[in-house]
């Protein structure tokens, strides 16, 4: 068998099997880029052509860039072997791993891996990705290259500090070399120099754990002009001020600290006493799932609803997603609707796989309109909103056109978004296929996460997603219902309902408006027919249904099992805020106190 070498790590070659240059392929970077791209973005399976050619040649009519990708895959397999490239039918192409074996390939299968060998993956990186490597007038390529290397150093790094950190607690001297490696990959984690500083100072180093605590100083202060976060400056300050070095004991703050950097990105161990009140105004503007209906039954009732918001953290759930809305790259600003219609289609997707939690809709529109209204304590950086909502994962993602033609990309990142957990696969379909474009980016962004879960829920069990025209009167609806305009509010969600008759959510808000506006009796109705269809609505808005109509029949328990459901799949929303309030008045102080 012939066996050709890709070499990406620290370096780009490929050599045939004699160990000698491939130079007609080495000269053309674009071909070049193809096949490094089938090796490591298909590393887990085959690429469909329509993403090549929207990557390589994105300003080409399709027909014209199907056939410069024939010309490119010919070229490939004149280069390597008709073996080395295979197809799927007649729509998938990729590498065989067998004749073209590539590092950076092998790299990514081993970090995705549900079992981490942690010293291979350390062993396996030679450098950045596709060091100097440009391939011309091809954006796209570039940004996908930008996120392998981000990905690698991310991984690699994290693998690096973890060996270090198990190390320590074994007591074992490796722990020093492994920080060393965690520095070198990310420079500017400062996780990295903490457990740098921890290892030196276990092996009686002490002087050598401040001199690297000093590097950081001044690396952080010609780079970024900011100091070291307050947790890493304590462990500096705990290495100081003890007169002797300590080389087998840790102190307690120390083992504190490590042990919380295990979970929390570098730039800081976020204080979750820092919450400021737009996270009160977000738990307020939520009451479209339900919440505010359940305090004006209290008052309607004459108990109490004066409870204080606690300022702790929202809970870091093992697996939670947050799906930013979409960016639009059209300049059509009547397709501004299209990315919260994105990011709202595929959470309901979440929302219905067992065990992941979600960041609900409404609470990044909610800190979105406090952000408008000039509420500087509302963070504006997606990776700050994740740490914020208590995200680890997040979906982010964005549209153009190009003609007829409208594109959605979508991308699954760590909270950081420095590591790409999974590629999307774009969705290109025509201008006034919008609904298709939505169903087909939530289906792919859906098939994505599904590796990285041991879920085995049927993703395609949901009902399509409403049209374009009905959810923007459900936007603007919301945005009536927040502002307490709420007979215009139930205008809009009427009317949303009416475009789409298939459309439930708009017909389930229209139900909770009534009830706010004490039409009874139109809320009834309208929960009774919701109830033949409830089937077909996702998790949360099945806890919302159910919910209200336990307020509408007075059937606290009701309230309370729908909410305490709900609140499982959004850990951190004013769900949990409902549970603590109907858990009170079922006479359960202690869980709602918890």
């Amino acid at each position: 068998m012939r066996v050709f070498e890709l070499t990406t790590l620290g370096r780009v070659s490929l050599t045939g099997p004699d160990g000698a240059p491939v130079a007609t392929l080495l000269a053309q970077p674009k071909r070049l880029g193809v096949l490094v791209y089938l090796a490591v973005g298909g590393a887990h399976g085959v690429v469909r052509r329509d993403l090549l050619c929207d990557l390589f040649w994105p300003d080409a009519p399709p027909d014209r860039a199907r056939t410069s990708l024939r010309q490119a895959l010919a070229f490939l397999r004149r280069a390597l072997g008709d073996d080395a490239i295979i197809t799927h039918g007649d729509d998938e192409v990729g590498v065989d791993a067998m004749r073209v074996r590539c590092d950076a390939a092998v790299l990514r299968i081993q970090s995705m891996a549900r079992e981490q060998d942690r010293v291979k993956i350390v062993a396996l990186y030679d450098g950045q990705f596709l060091p100097g490597f440009v391939v011309d007038e091809v954006p796209r390529f570039d940004r996908w290259v930008e996120d392998v290397r981000s990905a690698f150093t991310r991984d690699v790094g994290e693998a690096a500090i973890r060996l270090a950190r198990a190390a320590l607690t074994d007591g074992d001297a490796s722990a020093v070399a492994w920080a060393n490696r965690a520095r070198e990959v990310t420079p500017f984690d400062e996780r990295a120099v903490v457990v740098l500083m921890e290892a030196l100072d276990a092996s009686g180093d002490r002087a050598g754990a401040l001199r690297s605590y000093d590097a950081l100083v001044r690396q952080l202060a010609e780079t970024s002009e900011v100091e070291p976060a307050p947790e890493t400056v304590a462990v500096a300050q705990a290495i100081r001020a003890r007169e002797e070095p300590r080389a087998a004991e840790r102190s307690a703050p120390q083992r504190a600290l490590l042990s919380t950097t295990e979970v929390t990105p570098s730039r800081g161990i976020a204080s979750r006493a820092r919450r400021q009140t737009w996270r009160w105004a977000a738990m307020l503007a939520a009451i479209v799932v339900g919440a505010a209906l359940f305090m004006r039954s209290s008052v309607r009732d004459g108990t109490s609803s004066s409870l204080s918001v606690s300022p702790r953290g929202v809970p870091l759930s093992s697996d939670r997603v947050l799906v930013a809305p979409f960016v639009n790259e059209t300049g059509d600003p009547t397709l501004d609707a299209l990315g919260r219609m994105a990011a709202d289609w595929i959470t309901e997707g979440f929302s219905r796989v067992d065990g992941l939690a979600v960041v609900p809709g409404t609470t990044l529109l909610a800190m979105d309109r406090a952000r408008r209204a000039g509420d500087a304590a509302v963070p504006t950086q997606l990776d700050a909103m994740a740490r914020e909502t208590g995200a680890t994962m997040v979906v982010s993602g964005s549209y153009y056109r190009t003609g007829g033609t409208l594109h959605l990309q979508a991308r699954l990142t760590d909270a950081s978004l420095s590591t790409l957990l999974r590629p999307v696969e774009t969705v290109s379909v025509p201008i006034d296929s919008v609904e298709k474009g939505v169903a087909t980016i939530r289906e792919r962004v859906l098939a994505s996460m599904a590796p990285l879960l041991d879920s085995t829920t049927h993703f395609r069990f949901a009902n399509t997603p409403p049209s374009y025209e009905a959810y923007g009167d459900f936007l603007r609806g919301f945005e009536r219902f927040v502002d307490d305009d709420l007979s215009n509010a139930l205008v809009l969600f009427e009317r949303a309902a009416q475009a789409d008759t298939t459309y439930r959510m708009a017909q389930l808000a229209a139900a909770i408006t009534q009830f706010r506006l004490a039409d009874t009796r139109g809320a009834f109705a309208r929960v009774r027919a919701l109830k033949e269809a409830r089937d077909r609505f996702g998790p949360v808005e099945q806890g919302t249904l159910d919910m209200l109509d336990g307020m509408l029949r007075a059937d606290i328990p009701a309230v309370y099992a729908a909410v305490s459901r709900t609140a499982r799949i959004t850990p951190g929303s004013i769900n949990e805020y409902v549970v603590a309030e109907t858990a009170r008045r079922l006479n359960r102080p202690q869980e709602a106190l918890r």
